[in-house]
């Protein structure tokens, strides 16, 4: 993607350093809010509810900022570079998954922009929307290393292979289609 090689290293991250980052910070900021009196049915709902908090932002996020119409030569230039190019050379195994250093300053910014209006709250929330992240963008890298056994494996194959394929317009969801359905993308 870069012709210098330490920009081509921001680019690209092996499967196995998402779990590395993103379950220790799911495991600590659920303890976070247990720490902060949050008991553990409300943490434990709170987290449920923040791992489907993640399937909406999933299904935005790639709709309206993966996706979204550029402008001008600095706008193409942009949204080739953020998912343009996953679209030009999906079989790319070097970036299946999102890199840290793109995920973690905007995991952090949305984590301490709902601390201001969460609270305390926002900890075991944050915690399963961490997971949801982990889970999809692991989903995404085995939708795309090969055929899937299990029939919900290969449902969510055809259906993101299709999004490559055949219609870029639809299909945004991943990890789940449910948003494509409500949004009647699905089609």
């Amino acid at each position: 993607m870069f012709d210098q090689a330490f920009l081509e290293w921001f680019t690209k991250v092996h499967p196995a350093v998402l779990p590395a980052i993103y379950v220790p910070a799911s495991i600590w900021t659920f303890w976070l809010g247990l720490q902060a009196g949050i008991s553990v049915p409300a943490s434990m709902a709170l987290f449920v509810a923040g791992m489907l908090v993640w399937t909406f932002l999933e299904y935005v996020i790639h709709r309206f900022s993966f996706h979204f119409a550029p402008n001008g030569n600095f706008g193409v230039m942009f949204a080739y570079l953020i998912h343009g190019v996953h679209h030009a050379y999906p079989e790319d195994h070097r970036r299946w998954v999102m890199p840290p250093t793109v995920s973690v300053p905007i995991a952090l910014g949305l984590y301490f922009g709902f601390r201001l209006v969460l609270g305390p709250y926002v900890n075991p929330l944050g915690s399963g929307v961490a997971i949801g992240y982990l889970v999809y963008d692991l989903t995404h890298y085995f939708i795309h290393r090969g055929p899937l056994t299990s029939r919900a494996g290969r449902f969510l194959r055809t259906h993101h292979m299709q999004h490559h394929y055949a219609t870029p317009e639809r299909r945004f969801g991943v990890s789940t289609p449910f948003w494509d359905y409500v949004f009647r993308t699905h089609r």
